[in-house]
């Protein structure tokens, strides 16, 4: 069976001033890792899509992009500090990959849908919490590219597209642990003079009722 390459980012923060600290300390990518582990549970997903890679390390972009082969999806979690290293990767995979489908999403993505106007080369945005809508977009590529039906994502093209809100998760726990599942044991393994730092969630959402007061 041909399965179909999956590529997740979440590039770790690097500039010009970078400490010793930085150099040897990374965040585990546990935003990325949530969407696969997520998707994975669908049987359609794991039949058909393979996960080749989480990115996670600055490293130079050619040497990233040499270890991209024929993608069918690429996703990238956005944040302030790589949301620009992602665009370059970005526009750099889909000028190779023109049929690929490049997905933008994660807390540096605006909930308008003008930020898409500049940036051609990604195909669909996803606004807020972002596993079960990345679900829904592998899981309609593998019908058709129509993503009109996808809640919560914005679609690029001649008029850009917003499809109405998705439904936020009521619980958590539904997405299966990154940690428990296995899928940071390579990263860890292979990199072991790296310190890894990992992030969790306890709760998703505010937990505060605000008002006006009057």
């Amino acid at each position: 069976m041909q399965y179909r390459n999956l590529y997740l980012f979440q590039i770790t923060a690097m500039d010009d001033k970078t400490t010793d600290f930085h150099k040897s300390s990374y965040f585990l990518p546990y935003t990325i890792a949530l969407l696969w582990s997520y998707a994975k549970t669908i049987p359609d997903i794991s039949k058909n899509y393979q996960l080749q890679k989480l990115f996670w390390k600055p490293e130079s972009e050619q040497t990233i992009l040499n270890q991209i082969k024929s993608p069918d999806v690429v996703g990238f979690s956005n944040y302030l500090w790589n949301t620009e290293t992602h665009s370059k990767l970005a526009f750099q995979i889909k000028k190779k990959y023109p049929e690929c489908l490049i997905v933008f999403g994660g807390p540096n993505i605006p909930l308008d849908s003008y930020w898409l106007k500049d940036r051609p080369y990604i195909d669909l945005i996803v606004h807020q919490e972002g596993e079960i809508t990345f679900s829904n977009i592998l899981a309609q590529r593998l019908v058709s590219n129509n993503y009109t039906h996808v809640d919560g994502i914005s679609i690029n093209g001649p008029e850009v597209v917003k499809t109405p809100s998705a439904t936020r998760i009521k619980n958590i726990n539904e997405i299966p642990s990154p940690y428990l599942t296995g899928l940071f044991d390579d990263i860890v393994d292979n990199n072991p003079d790296t310190l890894f730092q990992a992030t969790f969630e306890t709760a998703r959402g505010c937990p505060f009722k605000c008002s006006l007061v009057a």
